[in-house]
């Protein structure tokens, strides 16, 4: 695939106007055919359901990433959902919003409240004042060199 996009051949036909996004559709598609009919069968996940989902990834992507359209989602067959584990689900949000392990565990037992509602309003405060607190250090015209070397 990615030969086929580095050709100076394609670069020709898609400045001269040759290639239509449904000729890139077509191209993905059968790139991506090829790779899945490669892969071991799975049960309970047919090759087709990986295929279409593939699919509709690259159309979003090519709308910008807004995500599928309504048509698209009444089409898509129901995928099966990935399941994280809960250590998987704190890695990959710490690594999101920039927060370390510790840091975490320390804003995860000041936020041991009842409602998940509550405890979104309190992290977005968390959020806020640390974004404040950087808009602050960056107005005042914070240098990060002076305060290492005092």
């Amino acid at each position: 695939m990615q030969i086929f996009l580095c050709s100076d051949r394609i670069l020709t036909m898609v400045k001269g106007g040759g290639c239509s996004m449904h000729d890139f559709r077509e191209v993905f598609r059968i790139n991506i055919e090829c790779r899945i009919q490669c892969l071991p069968d799975i049960e309970g996940l047919e090759k087709s359901n990986i295929s279409s989902a593939w699919m509709v990834k690259f159309d979003q992507i090519c709308r910008g990433g807004t995500g599928p359209s309504s048509a698209i989602q009444r089409l898509q067959v129901p995928q099966p959902e990935a399941f994280m584990s809960k250590e998987q689900l704190y890695d990959m949000f710490q690594n999101i919003i920039g927060v370390k392990k510790y840091e975490h565990q320390i804003l995860f037992n000041a936020l041991q409240l009842d409602n998940s509602d509550e405890q979104a309003a309190q992290v977005r405060r968390e959020l806020d004042g640390q974004l404040a607190a950087i808009e602050d250090m960056a107005r005042v015209g914070f240098n990060f060199t002076q305060k290492a070397s005092l």
